[in-house]
């Protein structure tokens, strides 16, 4: 019974560790304008390219951005890089120790506990920093690209609600 009881804590532990990076993944992707705004960061704690970088282009080009509204808007995210990249690398961190927790043959509930207790606050001030740059980008914009800043995030969501409900096609 009591191997039993480890098993079903290990497994609703792993459940809770999946789940919080799973939330981390796919809460960075919720939102194609999200990538926009900066939201998806690389690994070092920069900003990703590739596919980032032509979803931000795309939407550049769809609200119309002027050449200054883009340079002020790449001006804001990097002077929010400073701030966003230790929160980063903490929360990886974090993560790590967390997964060395359940390494071995003793599973460290409290120690679990607490990681997945300071990974939260992390992430707390990581959502606070990604507002603040948020806030800052659309207050460069006019109303008119906020309009189709809005149009162009209701089109993400219908087209990825379409591909949920036919993921085949």
């Amino acid at each position: 019974m009591k191997k039993f009881s480890k098993i079903n804590l290990i497994l609703v532990t792993l459940v809770i560790l999946l789940a919080a990076t799973f939330t981390q993944t796919a809460g960075a992707k919720t939102d194609d304008t999200e990538i926009f705004f900066g939201n998806v960061q690389a690994r070092d704690g920069g900003f990703h390219h590739g596919r980032g970088e032509r979803m931000r282009g795309f939407i550049a080009e769809q609200i119309g951005l002027t050449d200054q509204q883009k340079a002020q808007i790449k001006q804001i995210r990097e002077n929010h890089k400073d701030s966003i990249k230790p929160l980063v690398q903490d929360l990886r961190a974090k993560k790590q120790e967390l997964r060395q927790s359940f390494e071995g043959d003793v599973y460290n509930e409290t120690l679990a506990a607490q990681k997945i207790s300071e990974m939260s606050g992390v992430k707390a001030k990581l959502i606070g920093e990604r507002i603040k740059v948020r806030k800052e980008i659309l207050a460069v914009l006019t109303p008119e690209q906020k309009i189709k800043l809005d149009q162009l995030k209701e089109q993400f969501k219908s087209r990825r609600g379409e591909r949920m409900r036919h993921p085949n096609l």
